[in-house]
């Protein structure tokens, strides 16, 4: 929430404003935990993520707001374990089959010399990110699907195509 002078930007201003009003909105907490996660700060994200679940935010509430949040989890230990504990909340919270949706990871790799595109990063995502469902569901939690982003590498609005998030190369 910080720029690079170390000022808070208008962003922050704005998400203090809307969470002294409402403390308590998904919106707000969702915000919060997308500003946690910005810093590498992720118990405290997984925190923040547990309060508004536990004022049982509606489906869109839960879709656009918190989905927004979980979707900054970014590859490491903690945030693996973050995802895993977040399934868990909102199984505990709402009782309803999980669908994983748009879980991925972009990466700039290119074809080498033969055509081929080794890709262990996003081999090593993946398997840490369904490893930590699986343990999800192996606890109990209801999940029925899982939905990589993406199948074929596509135009991002914030990087075009120079960042590649599908499992197949795309030219």
């Amino acid at each position: 929430l910080l720029n690079r002078e170390g000022r808070g930007s208008e962003a922050e201003r704005d998400l203090r404003e809307h969470l002294r009003r409402s403390p308590d909105s998904p919106k707000g907490q969702a915000q919060l935990a997308v500003a946690l996660l910005a810093q590498e700060r992720y118990a405290d994200a997984v925190e923040v993520l547990r309060r508004a679940l536990q004022s049982k935010p509606t489906w869109a509430e839960l879709h656009f707001n918190l989905g927004f949040a979980l979707a900054h989890l970014a590859r490491n230990d903690e945030a693996i374990d973050a995802f895993r504990d977040t399934l868990r909340l909102v199984h505990e919270s709402y009782r309803l089959p999980i669908y994983v949706l748009e879980n991925g990871c972009g990466s700039f790799d290119r074809p080498d010399a033969t055509g081929a595109v080794v890709d262990p990063d996003r081999i090593e995502f993946l398997r840490a990110y369904i490893g930590a469902m699986n343990t999800a569901a192996g606890g109990g939690v209801d999940v029925r699907g899982y939905f990589i982003w993406s199948l074929l590498d596509n135009f991002e609005w914030a990087s075009g195509s120079s960042e590649r998030f599908g499992l197949t190369y795309v030219d």
